[in-house]
């Protein structure tokens, strides 16, 4: 797959001048599933925009062993890609997860985009409740 070095998987114009190099990558499941499942407590996912991929591939992990995950998300890097805030949100709620800010208040549709710009990176854990 090509990345953009200074970038990430797709060029969101923040690196300046960019450069793509191809890499070879690995869905986190197939990897996670080649080390015989290991456990892994926190994860962090700071993909400068990818952080959706990077959860979808992640899925099958994720909803195993339900670590803490640090997930940047930042409306300038989700720009190229086909999916925004909401999705990433959605698709945590999906999977049985909450998403926090740093201080501790719990992000939903209606503050996602208020939070967005006072933070980059905020906390998901598993959702209790819907356990």
């Amino acid at each position: 797959m090509g990345l953009t070095l200074g970038d990430g998987f797709k060029d969101t114009n923040r690196a300046g001048t960019t450069q793509t190099v191809t890499v070879e990558t690995k869905r986190f499941d197939d990897w996670w599933s080649e080390k015989n499942k290991p456990h892994i407590d926190f994860i962090k996912i700071d993909t400068e925009g990818a952080e959706l991929m990077i959860l979808q591939g992640a899925q099958e992990f994720i909803t195993l062993v339900k670590p803490i995950l640090l997930i940047e998300i930042v409306s300038k890097n989700l720009e190229p890609y086909a999916y925004n805030q909401y999705d990433i949100l959605n698709h945590l709620e999906i999977i049985g997860y909450i998403l926090v800010t740093i201080s501790g208040t719990k992000i939903d549709q209606q503050n996602i985009d208020k939070n967005m710009k006072i933070f980059e990176e905020f906390l998901a854990f598993p959702n209790n409740e819907n356990n």
